[in-house]
């Protein structure tokens, strides 16, 4: 124990978690931080899993958060293959093997799991990825590489962004590519039709199967063989699948430990949840955003970052409140999306594409004359003029937005 005699445990070594222990010493911390780790695998990045690890262009030690020197010189903890079994709030501890660990503060950074649909067959599918860990990309890429020069057929099941953007990598290593998506189009949860489309036929240009409306329902081995059947009677053969069709919130030792939790561990704008002596961040907490007027849940690095200086600077009495515009990214092939903001089906949509420049396209969100989202893609201007106006609560002069001879400029913005 620290001189000072206080602990803050950290639940989770996911991107939110190692961020609020090194923002923890930043703030002026001075006892000791236990981060508990379930796996067994040193803190890492995982955006890049399905993307430039899978691509080999980066490797297993680039995508650590932290050297482990960084870790040792602020006095930060890690216990991996530590699987907290609950919560007892009444003597603020853990209990982690059968011991109980005592905290002063705990944060809870449990992140989320990969939802596995009911599908007939789906327990004895073989060679069945997530892409949520280390382990499955370190995986899905030595099988992948040990196909060289024979042909691979990869079913992706879903067609959210883990599923697009491990297409894009998967069908530029070489694979037979086929992307299953039960609604009516590509990203139908997070984005409007006209982004969906431009996506889509990105996809279906560089040789990916896109099949919308198909409901899987088998996973099937025939003739040693394996086969994915859906609904319609249509089958595709399958040497490796790829579930992406969401993921629920780790909110269990929340729950279970009296914590009110509604698809998420709910959170005030502090981060704290019903206990000021447990905080919740990341993937695993849902929170009011002030500015869209709603409960959310966020899955993205810049949540976890930002909440988590925010959960450091509660837990030492600098309190600021959390109310940061949403942002996001996905690479996929050379399209660089970028994201601000939060749509809704009663916004008015306006699609500019710049004169100057291909597969260049900004969407834009409005509510009224209030600007709520930008879509960018290949558009950093966009995106960056987007972020501002959001921000400052600005209108946007959308005559001028609607006219593509006249460039993106600072001048649109109006306070």
């Amino acid at each position: 124990m620290s001189e000072s005699g206080s602990r803050c445990i950290i639940v989770g070594a996911s991107h939110a978690g190692v961020s609020a222990a090194f923002n923890l010493r930043q703030a002026g911390w001075e006892g000791d931080i236990l981060v508990l780790e379930q796996s067994d695998s040193w803190p890492h990045q995982k955006p890049p899993l399905s993307k430039a690890f899978l691509l080999g262009k980066t490797t297993i030690e680039k995508l650590g958060f932290k050297t482990e020197q960084a870790y040792k010189d602020n006095a930060i903890d890690v216990r991996l293959d530590s699987d907290v079994e609950r919560i007892d709030r009444e003597n603020n501890c853990v209990w982690v093997g059968g011991n109980a660990i005592g905290y002063d503060k705990l944060i809870l950074a449990t992140g989320a799991r990969p939802i596995i649909p009911p599908i007939a067959g789906i327990e004895r599918a073989n060679n069945l990825f997530t892409m949520r860990n280390l382990q499955d990309a370190e995986q899905l890429k030595s099988l992948v590489d040990s196909y060289a020069n024979q042909q691979i057929n990869v079913v992706i099941i879903g067609a959210g962004y883990i599923g697009l953007e491990a297409a894009a990598s998967l069908i530029t290593l070489g694979a037979m590519v086929t992307v299953l998506e039960r609604e009516s189009r590509v990203l139908s949860r997070v984005t409007s039709p006209v982004m969906s489309d431009y996506v889509e036929h990105y996809h279906k240009n560089k040789g990916v199967q896109v099949c919308n409306n198909k409901q899987v329902t088998a996973i099937d081995q025939v003739e040693n063989k394996q086969v994915v059947r859906c609904s319609d009677n249509a089958e595709f053969a399958a040497d490796i699948i790829l579930v992406g069709v969401g993921v629920r919130p780790n909110q269990f030792l929340a729950e279970d430990s009296g914590l009110a939790c509604d698809n998420g561990i709910v959170i005030n704008p502090l981060c704290q949840t019903e206990d000021d002596n447990v905080l919740a961040i990341g993937d695993c907490a849902r929170f009011f955003h002030p500015v869209y007027n709603q409960s959310i849940r966020l899955e993205s690095v810049q949540n976890a970052a930002d909440m988590a200086k925010v959960a450091a600077n509660t837990i030492v009495g600098n309190t600021k409140n959390y109310q940061k515009i949403p942002w996001f990214w996905s690479d996929q092939y050379e399209m660089k999306i970028q994201i601000v903001g939060m749509s809704s089906n009663e916004c008015e949509v306006i699609v500019r594409a710049e004169l100057d420049r291909q597969n260049c396209l900004s969407i834009w969100y409005f509510l009224g004359d209030e600007l709520r989202c930008v879509e960018a893609i290949n558009n950093p201007k966009a995106y960056m003029l987007g972020m501002k106006a959001i921000q400052t609560q600005s209108k946007v002069n959308r005559s001028t937005l609607e006219d593509p001879n006249v460039p993106l400029n600072i001048g649109m913005l109006a306070s």
